[in-house]
């Protein structure tokens, strides 16, 4: 079975957002977005432009509907540049279905799609919309090396849930060849 992976790679990842700017800037933000904060990518596409402005925001998971306070600020420049660049209002979608119809979301399965295009391209098996929530979990857990941390940022229930973000079948088979 396949399972879906973080990026372990910073060239991969660079290179995932290079190809998504060159695709559409609204690609690259979602990317950024889930790279950067960890949401699920229903509630990535569900942001308006008006749910960004400020440095945190606290929202209402879609999935579990937990409260989460995500942090914006390493995304502010990023996201100002898109709002200008598109032209969007409070009201509109930050990801969008399509130019001059921002009253609609990207869709879950256009995201899989082009997540999917771009990891075909760049040659990164089992990479799904999730990847980039796994991505997320594995660079915090590096930089905060607390398990406990990283289960209360993502809304765990389990650590054992968490744990399995942070390792998986292609790392445990590297540990028992060595």
């Amino acid at each position: 079975m396949n399972t879906t992976r973080a990026i372990k790679s910073k060239a991969q990842k660079e290179e995932l957002l290079t190809a998504a700017m060159a695709w559409s800037p609204k690609y690259y933000i979602m990317l950024q977005i889930g790279f950067k904060t960890g949401l699920r990518i229903g509630d990535i596409l569900r942001l308006r432009v008006e749910d960004v402005r400020g440095q945190y925001k606290t929202i209402t998971e879609q999935k579990t509907l937990k409260k989460r306070k995500i942090d914006l600020r390493g995304l502010k420049r990023d996201m100002e540049n898109h709002i200008t660049l598109f032209k969007l209002t409070d009201k509109d979608y930050l990801i969008f279905s399509r130019q001059n119809k921002t009253d609609k979301p990207l869709s879950r399965v256009r995201a899989w799609q082009v997540i999917n295009e771009l990891s075909h391209r760049h040659g990164i098996e089992s990479i799904a919309t999730h990847s980039l929530r796994k991505t997320h979990a594995r660079e915090y857990y590096a930089r905060c090396v607390d398990i406990g941390k990283v289960q209360r940022r993502l809304n765990h229930k389990y650590p054992s849930t968490t744990w399995r973000y942070l390792v998986d079948e292609s790392d445990l088979k590297s540990l028992i060849k060595k």
